[in-house]
């Protein structure tokens, strides 16, 4: 009985020993097979010339937006408070006291996207010039330039949309291809904080005060918060709900010199 017993137990143990070996090496394979993150992921420009376009054009949309959203739609701002490091621009403005403010950007959102296609113009033109290298450097035969003619960007509720009215073509070993016509979606908020922006410059400009909390009750899907800048006047930061994004703008109107509050 005492030898069975021992076997037993010698059995278990081998039992126990074999299946941590298996355990640990299925989680070694899984490791070593796993298919490489996004990150990893780099898009070739021979393989997938398209796609090699749209990733290049998004983040060159995107570079000018992150910089408008921070900076209160300018990439260059002129008259603005600085505020935690960052140039904040006066959407609404007066440099006298006791007045309302006055609207500095009548047509905001046309002036925000003439800022986005001023900038992303050439750099979008490298993208193309970029492909077209590559595909050179791989013996193709590219007809077509980076110079881009017919070109245009909308902000629309919830995208930033770029067209691109151009033709690429390119051969190798008599296949040939070509591709034409971009159209190019970039999921942003940049439209409906625009809106608000322009809702509380409005409102500040009549009545020399915006009532965000009640904006918030009626709209909840803004975070909108305000703080007073040692200019006498006051910095809104308006946070989409869904996307995270914030967009800042400072306002100066109807404020008491020192020693009169």
């Amino acid at each position: 009985m005492i030898n069975i017993k021992k076997n037993n137990k010698a059995q278990i143990t081998i039992f126990v020993i074999i299946g941590l070996i298996l355990v640990v090496s299925l989680i070694l394979l899984f490791l070593l097979i796993k298919e490489p993150s996004i990150t990893e992921v780099k898009i070739s420009s021979t393989q997938n010339p398209q796609a090699y376009l749209e990733d290049c054009i998004e983040e060159t949309i995107q570079d000018p937006i992150n910089i408008i959203l921070k900076q209160g739609g300018n990439l260059n701002p002129e008259n603005y408070v600085l505020y935690n490091n960052t140039k904040i621009t006066y959407v609404c403005y007066i440099n006298e006291a006791y007045k309302p403010c006055i609207m500095q950007y009548p047509m905001y959102l046309e002036h925000i996207r003439n800022q986005i296609k001023e900038y992303s113009k050439p750099r979008i033109e490298e993208c193309f010039n970029n492909l077209i290298i590559d595909l050179n450097k791989k013996n193709y035969e590219v007809n077509g330039d980076s110079i881009i003619n017919n070109f245009d960007v909308q902000i629309k509720p919830n995208a930033v949309i770029v067209n691109i009215d151009k033709k690429i073509s390119y051969s190798k070993n008599e296949q040939e291809k070509s591709f034409s016509g971009f159209e190019f979606k970039i999921i942003s908020p940049l439209y409906d904080l625009i809106k608000v922006s322009q809702e509380i410059a409005n409102q500040e400009a009549r009545f020399c005060n915006f009532e965000y909390l009640g904006y918030m009750a009626l709209y909840p899907e803004f975070d909108i918060r305000k703080t007073l800048n040692k200019e006498g006047g006051n910095i809104y930061t308006i946070k989409d709900y869904l996307t995270k994004q914030e967009m800042n703008i400072a306002i100066r109107g109807c404020y008491f010199p020192p020693g009169l509050v």
